[in-house]
């Protein structure tokens, strides 16, 4: 009988640590792909980006500096890595992941409501670089640190293909490319 009960209690842990690996797995991917697919929306709408937010000048001049802000979130993006993941060894990797996530939240939803240059003026680029700053800042702390929390959830033997899952939806480029050439296609200038 207690060999019983302790074959159903181990199947029962089994059970709560697959679905707690299903669930991070999700989590994590979902956050990667987001946080890819607004990087690739940035890119490939430089174009109107440049002519929104930064001073009317030369389309090359506008394009330097809007790749420059793009640049920015790359720069931002180490010292997220070492933030999220000190916060990740001494509050653990939940904690780090939803608040690089929520962090992310921020400069996404600032990005759709910020006022372009017109409206204004310098304060308007300097938000945006702020905001393409940030957003690289948690892009930092979330995909190591997705990684690193669902490796330590696989079981033994699946460590390097259940850490691969999460780096795949960094390919969320793909889709990027897909809405920007539907939005090309199906609007007017």
């Amino acid at each position: 009988q207690p060999a019983d009960d302790t074959a159903d209690a181990g199947d029962a842990a089994e059970q709560l640590d697959n679905r707690t690996l299903i669930r991070a797995l999700i989590g994590g991917c979902v956050g990667n792909f987001l946080e890819w697919f607004d990087f690739s929306l940035f890119g490939l709408f430089a174009t109107e980006i440049s002519a929104t937010f930064f001073p009317p000048a030369s389309a090359n001049a506008q394009m330097v500096q809007a790749f420059s802000a793009f640049a920015g979130a790359f720069l931002a993006r180490p010292f997220g890595g070492m933030f999220f993941g000190y916060l990740g060894d001494r509050y653990g990797r939940v904690y780090a992941l939803r608040l690089s996530v929520m962090i992310m939240g921020v400069p996404t939803a600032a990005l759709a409501v910020l006022p372009g240059y017109a409206t204004l003026g310098w304060v308007s680029t300097l938000l945006l670089v702020l905001v393409r700053m940030l957003q690289g800042f948690s892009v930092g702390g979330q995909l190591s640190g997705a990684m690193t929390y669902a490796m330590e959830l696989a079981p033994v033997g699946r460590k390097g293909f259940v850490g691969s899952l999460v780096h795949v939806t960094s390919s969320a480029s793909i889709v990027g490319s897909l809405v920007v050439a539907l939005c090309r296609w199906a609007l007017t200038p």
